[in-house]
């Protein structure tokens, strides 16, 4: 089975009404012509880049989907290492 990773975007609402543009991911697969998610998680960061970079990343080495939170976790423990 092969994943192939996808930024998702969702338009969200702060508590005082104001909305705000948010990206997560979707893990995807295809199995016999049909495009299925296997996981997907909302609101991971407003940084498209570093969205697209870990789904570049995630894809290129096949991150298993069962995964995935910890590699984002991960992902934003490498921006505060000393």
């Amino acid at each position: 089975m092969e994943y192939q990773y996808a930024v998702s975007t969702k338009k969200l609402t702060y508590f005082d009404g104001s909305e705000y543009v948010s990206f997560g991911l979707e893990c995807i697969t295809e199995e016999n012509g049909t495009y299925i998610v296997l996981a997907s998680i909302d609101d991971i960061s407003l940084n498209l880049e570093k969205v697209k970079g870990m789904a570049k990343r995630f894809t290129k080495y096949q991150l298993n989907p069962d995964h995935l939170l910890e590699a984002i976790d991960d992902s934003f423990g490498e921006e505060i290492e000393l």
